[in-house]
């Protein structure tokens, strides 16, 4: 078995990892200035076409509840916003890794895609009901909740043993994925976080998003995001597929509000759809 320290040098490479788009990743970090200029934002986006289909697409989406869709991208960009564009480069990026060729068949798209949409959306229905205001954006948590699975994806596509040994070992044992990684390796996944980021210059919040997931925190953001995959896993929405009771969860819910909350979270519209 490939130890951890020999998959830090493997996500080390850019050579090992998929080949993804740039551009939205680029879009992305140039959203993180405090005052990004307008018009290199307007450049940027119009340099790639995939991009400036997919800003045009969002703008006019239900996901972002506009009613008239924009004839330019300055118009789509300001109806966006920069928060909320930075979310769609990084929900781009996302869905571009899911056209990624991995080679193992215990790592399935349409789970992938359906647990990343449904934790964006519950974690942030979640923030919305409890008035959970903490450091991060709604903006920011789709973004989390699309990038919270991203590096199980690396892990198929660039180790896809390791990928398929973690699958069969959390199955057996009825654990979570990221249990059963770290049984195995002595890490938790998201120590890969920091190696990945520099490797492919992906935005802060992916390295800050991973790093929140496995740590306790008192941000009310990062406990919706958390308690959203801790609802996912229970509820068999997961990247595994079985069901594991819920028993607790970083903010304290009943039954019956989970209950309601899902129902909440599976009447908004799917982010990865949107981008």
């Amino acid at each position: 078995m490939t130890s951890f320290d020999e998959l830090l040098h493997l996500f080390g490479s850019a050579e090992n990892l998929p080949h993804l788009p740039e551009s939205p990743l680029e879009l992305a970090n140039l959203l993180e200035k405090s005052d990004p200029n307008p018009s290199e934002i307007e450049r940027h986006i119009l340099a790639d076409p995939a991009l400036t289909a997919g800003v045009f697409r969002a703008a006019s989406s239900a996901f972002y509840g506009r009613g008239k869709a924009p004839s330019t991208i300055r118009e789509a960009t300001n109806l966006l916003g920069h928060r909320s564009l930075r979310a769609l480069a990084i929900a781009l990026w996302t869905n571009a890794l899911t056209r990624t060729n991995i080679k193992t068949p215990h790592f399935r798209i349409d789970r992938f895609v359906g647990n990343a949409n449904f934790v964006s959306n519950l974690s942030v229905t979640i923030a919305q009901s409890q008035s959970a205001r903490g450091d991060w954006t709604n903006e920011e948590l789709l973004a989390a909740g699309t990038l919270h699975n991203v590096l199980f994806a690396l892990l198929a596509a660039t180790a896809p043993e390791e990928y398929s040994l973690t699958y069969e070992f959390a199955q057996t044992g009825q654990i979570t994925l990221n249990q059963s990684f770290t049984m195995l390796f002595s890490h938790p996944i998201s120590d890969l976080a920091p190696r990945t980021a520099e490797t492919l210059r992906l935005p802060p919040l992916f390295t800050n998003s991973a790093t929140a997931i496995s740590q306790d925190s008192e941000d009310k953001s990062v406990q919706s995001l958390q308690t959203a995959i801790i609802i996912a896993e229970s509820i068999g929405n997961n990247l595994t597929t079985w069901l594991n009771p819920i028993t607790s969860t970083p903010i304290e819910l009943s039954e019956d509000e989970i209950t309601h909350l899902i129902a909440q979270t599976a009447a908004r519209p799917d982010i990865l759809v949107a981008a």
